[in-house]
């Protein structure tokens, strides 16, 4: 175990440091974590034992690997929650500066940018700050999720962080030949509201009115039910002859998950710079497959915002840059995000921000948030889509 007790030394922080740039406090955090660690045996060869979980599977599947790493964690939490007492869940966060040489080199192999890697693990005081507002002491929630960082899976690259991905939702997506406009159906067999909402969103389900949708393409023609840019599916169907129309996006084709990450406002300059950033990234360092489509799923993608925030929101502007399309979810996420817990009074909720008096006023009069999806075809670049419907 000397080399866990090397890799845990101030020296070996120092040099993490230069990465993962974390303000004197934090750092005082990992340091007398670390010399918990150093001065026991148990823990060392935990630790070491994380590591390999992580090193060992370098090709395997990361959901996989972080499931095996949580685990591995849960199981021995009280021989942590007995060594390191309130610090505990300082034990995961030891684990990102173990990892990081490695993550250097897998960046250097790759040629990668220096100020990528930065601006990626930026994420780590992000996680362990959300961390410090809900315990009160520094420790980490998050080493499943920063797997995909510490992998060189997930990159930030500007403003917006994106993780290649497969596509995995219920639309067909058309582009027409000439004008270069977008359509999306859906697919077969999803179940809507009256509404035109996925049906079960917010827990609500809708016996009368439900309809199912329907999809058939053939030579000439795709027929089905189009889910309108303004994120909510027709119960009308629609011809688009094949003459005119082509599928650019469907169920398994390669794209770029966008992820919004915490940090400077997210206006529209910066996440149209951050899209530019990412087409030229994957282009350069990781061209063999080109993917189709930049998708996101989010709280704030819920097309109701444009309703109950100004035009000039700049979560109504990112919006306006991918075609909406429904998710089942509900409104959990987006009071997690907005006002730090998942349920709220609206009667009694932090009204100190636009967007908080906006949401709580929403809630009081009875109407419910939720999730959506947005996508953008690689083909459109950062200009924004242009919506047939």
């Amino acid at each position: 175990m000397s080399d866990i007790t090397e890799m845990l030394s101030d020296w070996q922080f120092d040099q993490a440091n230069r990465v993962l740039r974390l303000e004197p406090p934090l750092l005082n955090a990992f340091r007398e974590a670390a010399a918990i660690v150093r001065a026991d045996a148990e823990l060392r060869q935990l630790a070491a034992d994380c590591r390999d979980i992580v090193i060992g599977a370098s090709g395997g599947d990361t959901p996989r690997v972080a499931e095996t790493l949580e685990a591995t964690l849960r199981l021995n939490s009280h021989t942590i929650d007995a060594a390191m007492v309130e610090r505990g869940g300082m034990f995961p966060a030891l684990l990102v500066p173990l990892l990081l040489p490695w993550t250097i080199r897998r960046y250097q192999e790759q040629r990668l940018p220096d100020i990528v890697l930065v601006d990626t693990m930026s994420d780590v005081t992000v996680w362990m700050t959300h961390y410090y507002g809900e315990h009160g002491v520094w420790g980490l929630g998050q080493i499943g999720w920063l797997l995909r960082h510490l992998r060189g899976e997930l990159f930030r690259l500007g403003r917006l962080q994106f993780v290649r991905d497969t596509f995995r939702h219920s639309v067909i997506v058309l582009r027409h030949r000439r004008s270069g406009e977008t359509a999306a159906l859906s697919e077969a067999g999803v179940v809507y509201r009256s509404d035109g909402k996925i049906n079960g969103t917010n827990g609500i389900y809708d016996a009368a009115n439900k309809w199912t949708a329907r999809y058939k393409a053939n030579a000439d023609s795709y027929v089905g039910n189009p889910i309108l840019s303004a994120g909510v599916a027709s119960s009308e169907t629609i011809r688009l002859p094949a003459a005119d129309w082509r599928i650019a996006l469907r169920r398994g084709d390669p794209v770029l998950d966008v992820h919004i990450a915490e940090g400077s406002k997210l206006t529209p300059e910066a996440c149209r710079e951050s899209l530019r950033q990412a087409a030229a990234f994957y282009q350069a360092f990781d061209p063999p497959q080109p993917f189709r489509a930049f998708v996101c799923a989010s709280w704030l993608l819920d097309p109701q915002f444009g309703a109950i925030l100004p035009p000039s929101s700049n979560i109504v502007a990112f919006q306006r840059l991918f075609y909406l399309f429904p998710l089942l979810s509900d409104e959990s996420e987006t009071y997690l995000r907005v006002f730090g817990s998942r349920k709220i009074d609206p009667a009694t909720a932090d009204r100190g921000s636009t967007l908080r008096r906006a949401v709580a006023d929403y809630a009081a009069a009875g109407n419910r948030l939720h999730g959506a999806g947005g996508l953008l075809l690689a083909e459109d670049g950062d200009a924004g889509v242009k919506p047939a419907y």
